[in-house]
This record gives C-alpha cells, structure tokens and sequence, in this order.
C-alpha cells in the first residue's frame, strides 16, 4: 500500500540539507550506530501528535544520503521490535528538495504490506491504512519541527 506525505518549510534548502544529516540520532534520543551504508536505531512511531499513545517501538534503518544542489534523499525503512508479524513494515524514501523561493519541500513516500495476509488486507480497508497514514505524518512533523527548532538557535548553519 501507498502511503506519502508532504510538507513545505521556511528554511532554505542548503540548510535543510545540512541538518538532516544530523536528525535522526536527535529524534527522540534514538541511540544511532553506523555500520557499512546504513544506519540503524529505535524509536516509537505512530499516529496522533507529539509523542502518539497509540505507538509502537521500530527498529528504523536509513541509507547514506544523497545529496546534490537541489535535493537530499534517504531510502528508510522500519518495522517492529517484538511482534513483528501483526505490524507492517514500511519502505520509504525521505527527501527535501529545493524550491525557487526559501522553502525547502519534505516528502516521504513509502509502501508497506499488511500483516496477515487476506485478513491484514481486509482491516487495512477498513481503517488501518489512516493508521499509516497518521503515523507517517507524525513523523514527518516531528522531522519538521526539529528543523525548525535548529532554525531558531544560535551558531547554527
């Protein structure tokens, strides 16, 4: 299943670009180590904002960026610690890419499977695909927010 999400920042793309290298072991303190092209850690996803009550521990894994004049891109992906097998696991590219004025475009788009086959596909109709969809924007806000946390300190490129 299809699942993105998009959303436009008032920081221009060069520092865009700069922080989000440095993102993902500040999002929600995950514990990062690096190890050949990827890099791996935990963290609680799901849907709702700030820190979701309905959320579930992932293990998350990204690719070394790409970086160019325009656009930064990792290829993501996470899925569950512990009952894997009832949650889905989700494929993604997460990208920030340059616009005319100084807005830089976050995108994120993914696909996952649902669990279970016939009956995950049935519940996944029903309700559980605005459960991605959710989780999904959840994280792309809590990217956002922390770009422009870094915005506002002082000393920051």
């Amino acid at each position: 299943m299809l699942v993105a999400y998009e959303q436009l920042v008032d920081i221009p793309y060069p520092h865009v670009a700069m922080r989000l290298e440095r993102l993902f072991p500040a999002l929600d303190t995950m514990a990062s180590g690096a190890f050949s092209n990827e890099r791996l850690a935990e963290v609680r996803l799901g849907p709702g904002a700030g820190q979701p009550k309905l959320a579930k521990q992932v293990q998350l894994r990204w690719s070394v960026p790409i970086v160019d004049d325009d656009r930064w891109m990792v290829s993501l992906a996470w899925s569950a610690t512990g009952t894997a097998a009832i949650f889905p696991r989700m494929e993604a590219d997460l990208s920030a890419i340059a616009r005319e004025s100084e807005q830089t475009l976050i995108r994120f788009r993914g696909n996952y499977e649902p669990p279970l086959g016939p009956i995950g596909d049935a519940l996944d109709r029903v309700g559980f695909h605005h459960v991605a969809e959710g989780t999904v924007e959840n994280f792309i806000t809590r990217v956002v927010e922390h770009l422009e946390r870094l915005q506002r300190l002082p000393d920051q490129a």
